[in-house]
């Protein structure tokens, strides 16, 4: 799965290809949670984009070999609650990031 997103990764720009869309979607509601203070300010949020948009790529990719399809939409839904509460809660400056 990697490899192949890596295919899609075009520089600095972000994603490419048919996941632009999300990954543009995923950065501006990462962008206005952060001027609602909602996420710390030392959060990048195209990085944050990529990671979600990468986790939840991953679970259709496991789905889709599996057959769980079924738990797709909850887990997605799971993966992004989670990684938004770490962003609620780290502060990102300590870390050097």
């Amino acid at each position: 799965m990697a490899i192949k997103l890596g295919d899609e990764v075009s520089g600095d720009k972000g994603f490419g290809g048919r996941l632009s869309g999300w990954y543009v979607r995923l950065t501006d509601y990462l962008e206005e949670a952060q001027q609602k203070r909602l996420i710390s300010p030392s959060v990048d949020p195209t990085v944050e984009a990529k990671f979600l948009l990468c986790g939840i790529v991953g679970l259709v990719a496991v789905a889709m070999e599996t057959g769980s399809r079924l738990s797709l939409i909850d887990d997605a839904a799971q993966i992004t609650r989670d990684r938004l509460a770490f962003l609620r809660t780290t502060d990102f400056s300590r870390m050097g990031a």
